[in-house]
């Protein structure tokens, strides 16, 4: 940004925010993820028993509810949950073309933990890689917080 800011190149960044992240991996998807990083199947077998038959009671001001499956999203409070949605989140921007830098092309990607930011020269090409993070994120689960997301542009 200071070098934009120094040869007078304006920049777009979308801030991304993912809606309850955690709460809506797709499980079967975060196994493809898994195998596609080549984590040992060992490993695999292992996490997947961690989420077999994963069940949860609700609890409101008329009383309990039966017990019910989940079947997507990780486990609240679990130490493997972040690492696994990181290798989530990982796989999907695997799928889009990050090399380079800001200087040598059009877009930029910067990600720390679940936030993400896209830094572009100009706005279609915000809007593309946008549109293509989005649609690989929806396929692990993720869906984008619209009303999160902030635009900025710098110049």
């Amino acid at each position: 940004m200071e070098k934009s800011h120094e040869y007078k190149i304006e920049l777009n960044e979308l801030f991304i925010d993912f809606r309850q992240a955690f709460d809506t991996v797709y499980r079967s998807q975060m196994i493809e993820t898994l195998k596609l990083m080549e984590i040992p199947n060992k490993l695999i077998r292992l996490i997947k028993m961690t989420m077999q038959n994963t069940r949860a009671v609700a609890e409101t001001e008329h009383g309990r509810s039966e017990k019910f499956g989940i079947n997507t999203g990780l486990r609240q409070g679990d130490a493997l949950s972040t690492l696994l949605f990181n290798l989530v989140l990982e796989g999907t921007i695997r799928k889009l073309d990050t090399r380079g830098n800001i200087s040598t092309k059009l877009t930029q990607l910067c990600a720390y933990a679940d936030d993400l930011v896209i830094i572009a020269q100009t706005p279609n090409a915000l809007n593309e890689m946008f549109l293509t993070l989005e649609k690989e994120a929806r396929y692990a689960g993720l869906i984008v917080n619209q009303s999160k997301t902030k635009y900025m542009k710098t110049s």
